[in-house]
């Protein structure tokens, strides 16, 4: 059906308004040939044009969001989603593998790269019950629309560890390089900007990336702490209960309870 899109893009601004029931979106979804859960992650693509060009004209903004949402849907190809725009002209993204994430937090440098002009992404996982999905909207939004313009030093660091943060070897001193900053300037800088430093913002973004492998995987503690950056699993199972309180076969084991109630 050629309506598909669109008819697509009112059921999930429905949905992000929270307008609709469980059975009502459980329905849609099926309808409309999504997967029958609700999205792992919600990302926003955020283009302050009047800013950067205020004399832009109404007809080059719009090919301007095509193209964002042209770039957005290119990196994103494999995995199942939904992408329109809200109500305030933001690029909404709907995910439901939230390993996609990483691939969202390239696409302010693919902007960059191609279309020479700066937006900014927010993402927020999605948990609870199906109908949660408004609330995650509203808190990735409001997140987005107060974050200060971040420096476009702290911001490329931030993108290095959405990136690569599976690699052990990550480390502030080797992003410090990458980016030809001294790892004191970027350590303080990140600080100032985010109100956590590097260590803890790499460190939450592995554990979150472990918890969505226990979660939606059946791969080992082993492994699920090789793909979280971790050298050995004594030291990821560690970090993980330090963050969460549990350790990783607890959690592990809580989810499956949860899913099994």
């Amino acid at each position: 059906m050629k309506n598909f899109p669109l008819l697509r893009e009112r059921f999930c601004q429905e949905w992000l308004d929270g307008n609709l029931s469980q059975a009502e979106i459980l329905e849609q979804l099926q309808f409309l040939k999504l997967p029958p859960q609700r999205p792992e992650l919600i990302g926003i693509i955020r283009w302050r044009w009047e800013g950067q060009h205020p004399a832009m004209k109404e007809k080059e903004r719009q090919l301007f969001l095509f193209a964002i949402e042209n770039i957005a849907a290119e990196l994103l190809d494999p995995y199942p989603k939904v992408m329109f725009r809200d109500a305030a002209g933001l690029i909404v993204i709907l995910l439901w593998d939230a390993a996609g994430e990483r691939i969202l937090a390239g696409v302010e440098a693919a902007v960059r790269s191609h279309l020479k002009i700066a937006v900014e992404v927010g993402t927020r996982l999605i948990q609870g019950e199906i109908t949660e999905l408004a609330a995650a909207y509203r808190s990735c939004r409001v997140a987005l629309v107060k974050e200060q313009p971040l420096s476009p030093l702290v911001r490329r660091a931030k993108q290095h560890i959405q990136e690569h943060y599976s690699e052990c070897e990550l480390t502030l001193e080797a992003t410090a390089g990458l980016l030809q900053a001294s790892p004191v300037y970027l350590s303080r800088l990140f600080k100032q900007e985010l109100g956590e430093s590097f260590g803890t913002y790499l460190t939450q973004t592995r554990i979150r990336r472990a918890a969505q492998l226990l979660h939606s995987t059946d791969l080992s503690i082993n492994e699920v702490a090789e793909q979280s950056g971790y050298e050995t699993q004594h030291y990821f199972s560690t970090a993980f209960k330090k963050q969460t309180g549990v350790a990783p076969l607890q959690f592990r084991k809580g989810v499956q309870a949860e899913v099994r109630k």
